[in-house]
């Protein structure tokens, strides 16, 4: 597993968001898998990470073929609108 900046955004009042990305294999970029993160929902995060949890153990048995790659990525968007209004 090998973790990448997909993109950054810059931002002028806070930190720059780096995009995370996991990937697993080797070489040709053949499955991308991307979710959505919005406010306090965690299901996304729970499937993205069972998912990497996953791959790191395909990866371990050689289980992604040679000359291929998977990615996982989790974008994270804020706030979510029925919490907008508390910010």
């Amino acid at each position: 597993m090998k973790k990448d900046i997909l993109f950054t955004l810059p931002s002028y009042f806070r930190d720059d968001m780096n995009i995370m990305a996991y990937r697993f294999g080797k070489g040709e970029k053949t499955c991308a898998v991307i979710g959505a993160l919005r406010g306090d929902e965690v299901q996304q995060l729970y499937v993205c990470a069972r998912l990497v949890s996953f791959l790191r153990e395909v990866e371990k048995e050689d289980g992604i073929q040679p000359g291929k790659s998977v990615m996982i990525c989790l974008l994270y968007t804020s706030p979510s609108p029925r919490d907008a209004h508390e910010s």
